[in-house]
Order: C-alpha cells, then structure tokens, then sequence
C-alpha cells in the first residue's frame, strides 16, 4: 500500500509540474491554485449528481473527490474522483469543500 501510495504521489507532482510548465508556454494570466503543494484540497459530495455532458462528472452523496481546479468558474469546479482518477465538472453547490487547505 506505501508503494501505491508513494508512486501515486509521485505521478501527481510531476503531473502538477507538467501543467505548470504548459500553463506558462500558453502564457495564461491566472496562477494555479495549490499547485506547488503536495496536498490536494478535498470536497465532500452533497448530492448525488448526474453529468450532462462529457465535461462533467457523476458524483454520489458522500463521496470525497480531490479538487483539481476551482479558479474559472465561480459555479464551477473541476475535480477528481480519489480511486477512479476520473475528472470532470460539478457544481460548486453540491460540494463541502475542506476549508483546512485552502
């Protein structure tokens, strides 16, 4: 479990550092949030959620999801599924965003 663990995080910085250096060759003005920090912020699903479309996810109630992106869309926010690693779209209503990281 350590290894899967350690590899996953591994895979994620470089992932975060990858993106960082994409983000200033496009010349993007806003920074990313948190990306320079190991840990992710977290949300808790509110309610179940069905996707529309393929930019956004279907959630549960209950389900805690890593937030990759809250910065564009003030009704919007990307996030991640933490076993899945599935990625899309939810409404910022339907998420309890852990305060302690942000």
């Amino acid at each position: 479990l350590f290894d899967l663990i350690e590899s996953e995080l591994q895979y994620h910085q470089k992932s975060v550092q990858i993106l960082e250096e994409l983000h200033r060759k496009i010349g993007l003005s806003k920074s990313i949030p948190h990306a320079s920090s190991p840990r992710l912020r977290t949300a808790i699903i509110k309610f179940d959620y069905e996707a529309l479309d393929s930019n956004e996810l279907s959630v549960l109630a209950k389900e805690t999801v890593n937030i990759i992106s809250d910065g564009d869309d003030s009704d919007w926010v990307t996030v991640e599924k933490q076993l899945s690693k599935q990625h899309g779209r939810v409404p910022r209503a339907y998420l309890q965003i852990d305060a302690s990281l942000s």
